[in-house]
């Protein structure tokens, strides 16, 4: 039954503007809930169009509707869609040159964008916060809602802050969705934005049209090959662990005659884009790629998702799987598996993890008195802890009153004059005319060396600096990310180094305890639809009698290759701490062993195939 305050007049408006014929099950719930005011929770699966939920709801409510999304190309793309059926749209992140800004702030506080995109960090400028006061503030959007949770499968420290500015910028209400939501996410996520029970849509994650399969397979590029020999199984998406197997598997099945290309992050924006095109169009039937690939992606006539490396959890198979088969006809969803491939899964979930030692060198260097800009590459370089560490050691410090972000920007500028200094300072006053000169003669150094000579603040230093790039005269080039920080109170960085170790310790366990529950899910449940349906619902469903093991084809993992032998201690590079020097040894990265270059070292990733255990 239709709720009042969703009429079938304003059912029919959103149809006939997004162009869709009907609304799938649980949209209409979700829109209703949010024109009423209330806080809602969506748990739709991959596919089945959480975005025009909140998109209808924006258009109907008016005012302003912000919508909190990870990824900036997915900002851009959606951003791009609702142009073209003319809502008034606008994103918000760091790519956006300082005119640009400008403009999209003054929009904001005269009222004329309905929905704005921002990355979670965004919000914390405080000009956008400053513009958004100034409006009729509607639906508070959080895309990938489990990124929230400490229990979700992908959770991210700058989505921490979100539930505290929901309340106090006075949204109208939430709306919190995802793909990808076990109950007892479902509860956090409820408990941070108030939403009330009967106020959870939770959709089952059950798609009849993928076909489950699962292959216990020593080769794994030759079952890849035969798979894709049958026209019917492509377009396909390969997914990889690592880029460098991105394109290591995209060149062999290029070697073994198919049309395929490699995609992952580490591509400049302008490749992916062309390849990602490419695959859209069909120019290319076979996409090869990291997990880069897929958010916000839609191509409905993805034949066949295959995993050539194990997946990590029961959360990420089945959002991966489900980018396949959008358009309702039959797709196949093909696990590849063997004992290496599950150890060097278990491995990496373990050097995921920062040890002791490393929180510890990190909150306290956040925790030095006074005003400075913290670059975020040589923290963790040095400390060798990944941008997590310091972001969730800072989050903790804003609570506590001691430490707080003033502004983001970088550590280093360059900078080099297009037109002879006079041609620029003509026309300028003194004052600019003195920086501009001082810039001139100080052609690269740190951010905060010209705040001091300019006196200035260092966000104003970083804004003039933009203002140079953005006056056509000078060529700007910005290094390693910085956080300006000013410390307030003390805090006692000992205990707070125990509780991130605590917290990190408990994700591993979980990230480790995914892992076997979906191997158990592939290799012996009766049926993996159900126990998929178990896992995210507590529901129970009967087999669905097409998956590969309602047909009685249970994998049997090929057993690993006998462990490598460790060379001897003497020959290893200097490593000070146990969990570096398991990295080390095993192939996987690190931010410490990186910038020292040790991936160039004749022994880097030796025991590759070992447990991490037993090292």
């Amino acid at each position: 039954m239709k709720e009042a305050c969703f009429s079938e007049a304003q059912e029919q408006q959103i149809l006939q503007m997004f162009g869709k014929s009907q609304l799938r099950a649980g949209q209409r719930e979700l829109i209703a809930a949010a024109l009423a005011g209330r806080n809602v929770l969506g748990v739709l699966p991959t596919g089945h169009g959480k975005s025009l939920c909140y998109q209808a709801a924006a258009v109907l409510l008016g005012g302003t509707s912000v919508v909190v999304s990870p990824l900036i190309a997915l900002m851009r793309d959606q951003v791009q869609g609702l142009k073209k059926i003319g809502i008034a749209a606008e994103r918000f992140d760091s790519t956006l040159a300082p005119e640009e800004k400008a403009a999209l702030l003054a929009a904001l506080s005269s009222e004329k964008i309905r929905l704005l995109f921002v990355a979670p960090e965004s919000l914390e400028n405080v000009d956008l916060q400053r513009a958004l006061a100034a409006t009729s503030l509607m639906l508070f959007v959080v895309d990938e809602a489990h990124c929230v949770s400490e229990w979700g499968h992908s959770f991210r420290p700058d989505y921490l802050k979100l539930p505290d500015l929901f309340r106090r910028m006075r949204f109208r209400s939430a709306m919190a969705i995802t793909a990808t939501a076990t109950l007892r996410v479902q509860q956090d996520l409820c408990t941070h934005f108030g939403v009330a029970a009967a106020d959870v849509f939770s959709i089952s994650p059950y798609r009849p049209n993928i076909i489950r399969e699962v292959l216990g397979a020593a080769d794994k590029l030759t079952c890849v090959c035969r798979f894709l020999e049958n026209a019917a199984n492509r377009p396909a998406v390969v997914y990889t662990r690592t880029r460098k197997g991105t394109e290591e598997v995209a060149a062999l099945l290029q070697q073994h005659g198919f049309n395929a290309v490699g995609y992952h992050a580490g591509m400049k924006t302008e490749t992916r884009e062309s390849l990602q095109d490419a695959f859209l169009h069909n120019e290319r039937d076979v996409l090869v790629a990291t997990i880069a690939f897929g958010m916000g992606i839609d191509k409905p006539d993805i034949r066949s998702v295959i995993h050539y490396d194990e997946p990590t959890s029961p959360e990420s198979y089945l959002q991966e799987s489900g980018r396949g088969g959008r358009d309702g006809k039959p797709c196949r969803s093909l696990v590849l598996m063997n004992e290496a491939g599950c150890i060097d899964a278990q491995n990496r979930i373990y050097a995921a993890e920062p040890d002791a030692e490393g929180v510890q060198r990190a909150v306290r260097w956040l925790m030095l008195q006074g005003a400075r800009a913290v670059s975020l590459w040589e923290l963790g370089t040095t400390c060798d802890v990944p941008d997590d560490v310091p972001m969730r050691a800072l989050w903790h410090l804003d609570k506590l009153g001691a430490v707080r972000i003033e502004e983001r920007g970088y550590k280093f500028y360059k900078v080099k004059p297009l037109f002879p200094l006079q041609t620029i300072l003509d026309g300028r006053d003194s004052a600019e005319s003195a920086r501009l000169s001082w810039l001139k003669e100080h052609p690269e150094g740190e951010v905060e060396d010209a705040a001091l000579a300019w006196n200035c603040s260092y966000a104003d230093a970083m804004a003039q600096l933009r203002e140079c790039e953005a006056s056509g005269e000078w060529r700007l080039t910005l290094r390693q990310q910085a956080l300006y920080l000013r410390s307030y109170a003390p805090a006692d960085a000992r205990a707070l180094a125990v509780e991130l170790s605590a917290a990190y310790a408990r994700r591993r366990e979980a990230d480790s305890a995914r892992f076997h529950t979906l191997r158990e899910m592939l290799c012996q449940a009766p049926c993996i639809n159900a126990a998929l349906e178990s896992y995210f619902t507590g529901c129970t469903m009967p087999p669905c009698g097409h998956c590969s093991a309602c047909k009685g084809k249970h994998p049997v993992l090929p057993v690993a290759p006998p462990p490598p032998a460790i060379p001897p201690h003497g020959e290893l590079p200097e490593l000070f701490r146990d969990n570096q020097r398991k990295r080390f040894l095993l192939g996987l990265a690190s931010p410490g062993l990186m910038a020292r270059r040790l991936w160039a070292h004749e022994h880097y990733g030796a025991a590759s195939g070992t447990k991490w255990a037993d090292l």
